[in-house]
């Protein structure tokens, strides 16, 4: 099984405010084998205009820890209660947000948990 990862650089935005200016990358992950692959993208939130391999790596891991987030909480409540979100805005756009990664990463039909530990293990995260 191969992982293939790659991104593009869509510019500047202010996903958590207009305080906090960050670098906007979408982020291609596409697996698979002989020419046979499945892809998901999703959007990557840094301080670099450009992703090396690591970063690619990292930004890998955040989302599969994104989605270990979502399937280790019981509920939308176990989730605030885990990360100290005081408001129900907040707690929901994050609580749908690790949802959708876990949703994403389920049609690749490799364990997250598995692959996040990899990951952790080889570039120290």
């Amino acid at each position: 099984m191969q992982i293939k990862l790659s991104s593009s650089y869509k510019g500047t935005a202010t996903p958590w405010g207009d305080n906090f200016v960050k670098q906007h990358h979408k982020v291609y992950v596409k697996l698979g084998n002989e020419g046979v692959y499945k892809q998901i993208q999703f959007d990557f939130y840094c301080n670099d205009v450009k992703l090396d391999k690591e970063k690619l790596c990292m930004a890998l891991y955040y989302f599969l820890s994104d989605g270990i987030a979502y399937d280790n909480s019981r509920n939308i409540d176990d989730f605030q209660s885990e990360f100290g979100y005081t408001k129900v805005s907040e707690c929901l756009k994050a609580y749908e947000g690790c949802k959708k990664a876990w949703e994403k990463w389920a049609d690749f039909g490799i364990d997250p948990y598995l692959l996040a530990n990899r990951l952790q293990k080889d570039y120290n995260f």
